[in-house]
């Protein structure tokens, strides 16, 4: 089994989390906590640690990614407030690049996961087996 890095940023059993990704038919390349101030990558494959040259390179394209985090939670409050008065809350979303599915699971208003995995996998069912490991 995958270990977890310790969380900083949201209190959650990071190593249940990252087994249950593990566990989906999703390729997972990294699992990331984050708020509207932070960032902390909880797991980073292997594959994904081959892309960049160096810890200091992938630092860096990672606080490039969460330097526009912000556009996320403003996002998740036009849907819930502006848009669709019966929502209560996003509970994620999806990016589906060429490259790469990017999923940002809302733990709530303030923080989430960002999970990257293989172009084309599943985002629900990977959701729903966090949200469980995260429940028990």
């Amino acid at each position: 089994m995958s270990q977890a890095a310790p969380p900083e940023i949201v209190d959650i059993d990071a190593d249940a989390a990252l087994e249950a990704a593990l566990n989906t038919e999703a390729t997972v390349h990294s699992l990331v906590e984050f708020d509207k101030d932070e960032f902390n990558p909880l797991y980073v494959s292997e594959a994904t640690r081959g892309l960049y040259e160096s810890d200091d390179e992938m630092a860096a394209h990672f606080e490039r990614i969460h330097g526009y985090v912000n556009i996320d939670f403003m996002e998740t409050d036009l849907f819930t407030v502006d848009l669709f008065d019966a929502a209560e809350r996003v509970r994620y979303k999806v990016t589906a690049l060429d490259v790469v599915t990017i999923v940002r699971l809302y733990l709530d208003d303030n923080t989430g996961l960002f999970i990257a995995i293989e172009r084309g996998d599943a985002a629900e069912p990977l959701v729903a087996a966090i949200e469980q490991s995260l429940t028990e």
